[in-house]
């Protein structure tokens, strides 16, 4: 069994805001698009996938690019509803890493919640009240740096977390094996 952090988040926090500030945090492009006299902006390299029949309660939030800390790819569960003893509705679940540490601490900054660091407890938990950002802010956020990473390693379970390092064609399969469809919105 894994080490996770939970991220856990007020009910009013919209899903793609939430993605959108995970990939600006990892160093994912803003794109702006445009469609149809309408322009609007994108992270690029962030993807949702989910298995309603089994788990309709949540959706996967991947991360499939050059990342901050080396890696192309990293995955967490958006889940919709709250853990019993939490005030929030809800909860982002990942592995205890330095980044989804840093993900989770810049993330509860900018929403407002709570940072469980390790769901085996013990370990430090964070909390940020008052009133959360405006989501227009989302893009204002700037990408992790080496020291966030560095500042969260000792609250990790995996603070040498091995990085997952795959091509573009690899990261094509993988979308394929999930059955993640490339976003139409991306610039090719």
């Amino acid at each position: 069994m894994s080490v996770n952090t939970h991220i856990e988040l007020p009910g009013h926090v919209c899903i793609r805001d939430v993605a959108n500030a995970i990939g600006i945090l990892a160093g994912l492009p803003i794109i702006e698009v445009a469609r149809n006299h309408n322009k609007f902006r994108l992270v690029k390299g962030v993807y949702f996938s989910g298995f309603v029949s089994a788990a309709p309660q949540c959706v996967f939030i991947d991360l499939l690019e050059e990342l901050v800390d080396g890696s192309t790819c990293h995955r967490a569960v958006y889940g919709f509803e709250s853990y019993e003893d939490s005030d929030y509705q809800r909860a982002l679940t990942a592995a205890s890493s330095p980044f989804w540490l840093a993900i989770g601490f810049r993330l509860i900054e900018f929403f407002g919640g709570r940072l469980i660091c390790q769901d085996c407890g013990g370990a430090p938990v964070f909390e940020v009240y008052g009133p959360p950002c405006s989501p227009e802010k989302i893009y204002d956020l700037q990408p992790l740096r080496p020291r966030d990473l560095a500042e969260m390693a000792s609250f990790s379970a995996y603070p040498n977390e091995e990085l997952e390092r795959h091509s573009s064609e690899e990261r094509v399969a993988y979308m394929k094996l999930l059955n993640i469809l490339p976003n139409p919105n991306y610039p090719p």
